[in-house]
């Protein structure tokens, strides 16, 4: 039961979280300007590439560390 109790609290935290900074997008946006909004949306950008890149190579050395994947081998 803890176990769950602690999801939800983790949603609703992430959730709190996302709405004070969208609430802040105004602010941020006179902070940073159009530039600074570009340089990050090219850093997400980038991590979210490498993220993608990560799981191919987690899933494909995972394959081919799997015996079912090479049944001549045995």
């Amino acid at each position: 039961m803890a176990g769950y109790l602690m999801v939800v609290i983790d949603i609703l935290l992430v959730a709190y979280i996302s709405w004070l900074t969208l609430r802040a997008s105004t602010k941020l946006y006179r902070l940073l300007g159009e530039d600074g909004i570009s340089a990050i949306s090219r850093i997400m950008g980038f991590m979210l590439i490498c993220i993608g890149g990560q799981f191919v190579i987690n899933g494909i050395g995972n394959l081919l560390h799997d015996p079912a994947f090479w049944p001549l081998a045995k």
